[in-house]
């Protein structure tokens, strides 16, 4: 009750109670189209955002792994670490001649780069073929990319991935089939990675003169004889030309030379992040690289036009060479 200061007298005042205002029809798809522009708007952006920061993980998990190696290096008197060290008799020094170290049988196992590191304390891992781990970038093809031989032509595969150690089950050297298996010997787990390694492999059939061949990053420890009767020796960090140029580590699966371009027959490299790669140098530094940046290898099968044009690509540039002034190994 409320009293009027003309009259004296008491009177009632009813206060209302404001009126709700629905949303129309119109204003509701109004705002329903604002929210679906926005959605269409943000979700490419955070897709990318995604994708970019699934990149800069595999970065780091390469500037890791290159850092192990440098460490790797320092710790055996600049010797690189081997792609992987075939089985030698006691007491025989690593690329003796006259020992037939590659013979490619099933019971024949390779321990391989990561394993090394591993024993060597320079890569903390979790369980067997464990995937979240410094090995294995998170935007890999869940197929095991040289479990059948060769790549092929299938870029899945090149994107895949690689167990180790690892034995060739039927035999048949680098072009059969592999498997993983949890040796004894190297403490019964397998390390699974997605990371291919710039390393000299002849493996299947005698190689070349390794004196003039061997020229890349590291190489397949104990591969042999060739027509010389030499086998592959360790590498030392003295013979890089150039370390900060030379190629170490990349997306892809297993190791070896890098002669072809993804699409063609058995490349290794994975180019998984929008037609690019993340590669690591022997000097420790990572780097992002198109597809149509990457270096590759002189093949024997090369014409005379190819091997020129590889050549203008591994000359000044980055390289698979341990010297990057090499044209025509």
């Amino acid at each position: 009750m409320a009293q009027s200061w003309y009259t004296g007298e008491m009177s009632f005042k009813h206060e209302q109670s404001p009126r709700r205002r629905a949303f129309s029809l119109v204003e509701l798809l109004v705002v329903i189209g604002i929210i679906a522009l926005l959605v269409g708007i943000l979700l490419p952006v955070l897709s990318t955002a995604q994708e970019h920061a699934r990149s800069l993980k595999c970065m780091s998990n390469l500037r890791q792994i290159g850092i192990a190696l440098v460490t790797y290096s320092t710790r055996n008197d600049g010797y690189i670490c081997p792609a992987y060290n075939l089985p030698l008799p006691p007491g025989t020094p690593p690329g003796a001649t006259g020992v037939q170290n590659y013979n490619a049988t099933p019971s024949q196992v390779m321990e391989g780069w990561p394993i090394i590191l591993d024993e060597y304390g320079l890569l903390s891992q979790g369980a067997n073929q464990d995937i979240n781990t410094v090995l294995y970038c998170q935007d890999t093809v869940d197929i095991f990319g040289c479990g059948q031989g060769q790549t092929g032509t299938n870029p899945g595969n090149m994107m895949g991935w690689t167990d180790w150690p690892m034995i060739f089950p039927n035999g048949g050297g680098d072009g059969g089939v592999k498997q993983g298996i949890a040796d004894p010997a190297f403490g019964n787990r397998i390390l699974r990675t997605s990371y291919w390694m710039n390393a000299y492999n002849p493996i299947g059939g005698q190689p070349g003169n390794l004196a003039t061949a061997d020229v890349f990053y590291t190489t397949s420890v104990g591969v042999g004889p060739d027509p010389n009767g030499q086998y592959c020796r360790p590498h030392k960090m003295s013979q890089l030309a150039e370390a900060s140029l030379v190629v170490v580590m990349a997306d892809g699966v297993y190791m070896g030379r890098q002669s072809v371009t993804n699409g063609e027959s058995n490349c290794r490299i994975g180019y998984r992040h929008r037609g690019s790669a993340n590669v690591a140098f022997a000097d420790g530094h990572v780097e992002n690289i198109l597809k149509s940046g990457f270096p590759e290898s002189i093949s024997a099968s090369d014409t005379t036009t190819a091997r020129a044009t590889k050549a203008s690509i591994n000359l000044g540039h980055c390289t698979v060479y341990e010297d990057t002034r090499i044209a025509f190994p």
